[in-house]
């Protein structure tokens, strides 16, 4: 095997240890990585940011895991108090000594990175007497504890073309460390004067296993990003360097760190090392040949919407809808966002969905349960509560239910805080909208959708729902993430641990889907099913890739099968709003949401390799969430609003999100041809097409969930959707096909 050449420096600055560090710890088998972690008890990367910290059983475990895979994992510490005082953290010597022995005894470290060691031509106030004060003592003292020295600094000029020290002078610094990172520079800085005659070990006699810098400024886009890092890469290892950070801008703020996230193009980047790695140092260009072909997309052959015309031009369906809740000034006057799912154990169907005191996704939102009861649906109980405290007002978001192979179903929700800061923007609370993954996945497949995106971990709710219309108790799917601890203590909610052992083994079932791409979850759902008694055979099982086991096909629920939302870049405008399907010749497909005036986006993947990059497809779409998936009958089935609104978003006519349509392919999935109106404003028996209240509404019918219900004898056979009107109010109605 060809030794690496190049490897990775990474500073992890948060305390993830069940998401970004298992990330980081599955990466470590294809690249070398030395890591940097905060420790709890010592002063953090930024002062005023403080990561939140596991157990110190669990934090041990992290670090374990990590050294496990391989990866160098080292303490964070400051070291800057000589040339100017960046804080109080860092001022003396026995200060310093006391984290080295915090250190020693909270993990097995590799090692001690010293930041801000600089040196007095690289720091303008540095005192002359900084090595002996300071660096050399504090150095020692790590050595003498049996922990390897990481240094960062003293730094090189910002453009790398000039050294301002001799060998020996550097070497009276370097000479204490076990490793050194010798700059923090731009990109751009790093890659001017690509063609000179640069080499930092040759320069400082220094060899280049003990060298390394960080190159910020790295694009956020994916493709950018690659070019980028490539191309930082190469220059390394030309400069005499054998590790390298290609990172994000350096955003030092309260609030937040810079390095706080794993940055958004981290599969690209490993891909990159590996792949120089692999060729001595170099990344081999592509042979030349004729460029691939455009992946092949789904194409409406329906007729085209006419808004000009009643519904569009579409054909009226006869359907009776069915008024599940109504939005009241006492019960909340938002609901959407609406989820339906089946249980074939006792033949009930119940529907769930968001549920707000006025406007959308604002303090004290939650989620509603209601069940089919003959022909009617009972007043609903709350699934989901209001979990804001003193301090943290939150807002609750639905994610689809699932039923595992032996029959037990679970509904799911994620909490975000209110981010007053973000305030005028309509959506200042950030939640898992329609995703079951905010745990243990990185980057997420579940957005949001902007650049100011929060990403949260540890934040998924569930509960159980039992043959009987009754629910078990609500509990985090992991530890209880810090963002809602005090909501935890106050409402007393357990995680997955604290639960009896049937619910550890269903959520170890769950969870063993998250990551495995590769899995063919269909084999496992139908043997499951043969194996059940009668009364729980499940024929509503959903085979698409990124289905859950039974019900709807909301891709969020993929079990590391979809393409993850990070890698798309926000200037396609692409909402994290995405459904799924399998086409007759076994292609996947993925439809995204889109903005106004744009069709809905499309990826493809053949035999689960990588996902092709989203591109716009000639499919309606009027900026609305949809749902796609298979029938019994063997077509595809695509649930939408497909008419668009007036050009200039206008939302006071009768053109919102109306009609909601439902079309078929004939063909597998390529073809979109059958357009029928399963539901309008225009017919509905309560709500029409005026909201009744005032709050920020897109009217209309919209955000369909379909199902369809196969089991023999079930009151419910056929195909039900599920949808809200006006986000007001809350429908199903089932569709003769």
């Amino acid at each position: 095997m060809t030794p690496p050449v190049i490897g990775l420096l990474l500073a992890l600055y948060n305390a993830n240890t069940t998401t970004d560090w298992v990330t980081v710890a599955s990466a470590a088998k294809r690249v070398p990585i030395r890591a940097i972690v905060p420790v709890p008890h010592v002063s953090p990367p930024d002062p005023g940011w403080a990561p939140q910290y596991p157990s110190p059983d669990d934090y041990r475990t992290g670090v374990d895991m990590l050294k496990a895979a391989g990866v160098e994992v080292y303490a964070y510490t400051h070291l800057r108090n000589l040339s100017q005082p960046c804080c109080t953290c860092c001022g003396n010597l026995t200060q310093y000594k006391g984290w080295v022995d915090t250190i020693k005894t909270t993990a097995a470290f590799d090692g001690i990175m010293m930041d801000n060691n600089d040196a007095p031509w690289s720091a303008p106030n540095e005192k002359n007497s900084g090595l002996g004060a300071m660096y050399q003592p504090a150095a020692n003292y790590i050595a003498q504890s049996g922990l390897g020295v990481w240094a960062n600094g003293p730094h090189v000029s910002s453009n790398g073309s000039d050294i301002r020290a001799n060998a020996s002078e550097w070497q009276k610094y370097l000479k204490y460390s076990n490793f050194t990172t010798l700059f923090e520079m731009g990109v751009e800085d790093w890659t001017q004067d690509a063609d000179k005659p640069l080499n930092y070990s040759h320069r400082l006699g220094w060899p280049t296993s003990k060298l390394g810098g960080y190159v910020l400024n790295i694009p956020d886009d994916p493709h950018q990003a690659k070019t980028a890092i490539q191309t930082s890469l190469q220059l390394a290892v030309k400069r005499g360097l054998s590790w390298l950070y290609p990172t994000i801008k350096c955003q030092h703020r309260t609030g937040s760190c810079t390095y706080a996230n794993l940055p958004s193009y981290w599969n690209t980047m490993i891909d990159v090392v590996e792949e120089m790695n692999r060729n001595g140092g170099q990344v081999v260009p592509p042979s030349p040949s004729s460029p691939p072909s455009p992946p092949r997309l789904p194409t409406w052959k329906s007729d085209r919407p006419d808004p000009t015309l009643p519904f569009g031009g579409y054909p009226l369906l006869n359907t009776t809808p069915e008024l599940i809740f109504s939005a009241t000034t006492l019960d909340g006057t938002y609901n959407h966002n609406v989820f339906i799912h089946y249980l074939p154990e006792s033949d009930r169907l119940f529907a769930y969905w968001k549920n707000g005191v006025k406007e959308e996704d604002t303090p004290g939102q939650r989620i509603l349960l209601s069940w089919r009861e003959g022909t009617q649906w009972s007043t609903p109980v709350v699934a989901f509560g209001n979990l804001t405290t003193p301090g943290r007002a939150t807002v609750m978001f639905g994610a689809p239910a699932t039923t595992l192979p032996n029959g037990h179903t679970y509904i799911a929700a994620s909490p975000a805080f209110y981010n007053e800061s973000l305030l005028p923007h309509p959506h200042a609370a950030q939640g898992a909208q329609c995703a079951l993954w905010p745990d243990s996945m990185n980057p997420r497949n579940c957005g949001p959708a902007a650049s100011y995106a929060v990403l949260y971990h540890s934040t998924l709710l569930l509960r159980r729902v039992y043959a009987n219309a009754t629910l078990g108790a609500m509990f985090w799917l992991e530890g209880p993430p810090a963002l809602f601890a005090a909501a935890t203590q106050v409402f007393n909610i357990p995680s997955t641990l604290d639960m009896d052992e049937q619910t550890r083994l269903d959520m170890a079932t769950l969870m063993s889907y998250s990551d495995d791409a590769s899995r063919d979850v269909s084999k496992d759902v139908s043997t499951a099913s043969t194996a059940s008694t009668a009364s729980t055979t499940t024929e509503t099982i959903n085979k698409e890739p990124c289905g859950q086991f039974t019900g709807t096909t909301k891709c969020e629920w993929c079990r590391g099968g979809c393409q993850k939302y990070d890698t798309i870049h926000y200037s396609l405008g692409i909402s994290n709003e995405r459904s799924t399907l399998t086409t007759a010749d076994g292609i996947d497909v993925i439809l995204y949401r889109a903005g106004h005036g744009s069709p809905l986006f499309a990826s493809t993947r053949i035999n689960q390799t990588t996902w092709s990059e989203p591109l716009p497809t000639n499919l309606p779409n009027d900026a609305s969430n949809l749902n796609a998936g298979s029938l019994s009958n063997g077509l595809k089935y695509l649930v939408h609003n497909p008419v668009p609104r007036s050009s200039n978003g206008d939302d006071t006519t009768n053109n919102g999100r109306d009609p909601l349509t439902l079309t078929t392919s004939a063909d597998g999935g390529w073809s979109w041809n059958n357009t029928n109106v399963i539901a309008t404003c225009q017919t509905l028996p309560l709500g029409n097409c005026t909201p009744r209240f005032i709050h920020d509404v897109d009217h209309g019918p919209s955000y369909p969930q379909l199902i369809e219900i196969v089991q023999k004898n079930s009151n419910y056979e056929g195909t039900w959707v599920a949808f809200t009107n006006n986000k007001e109010d809350v429908y199903v109605v089932k569709v003769e096909l």
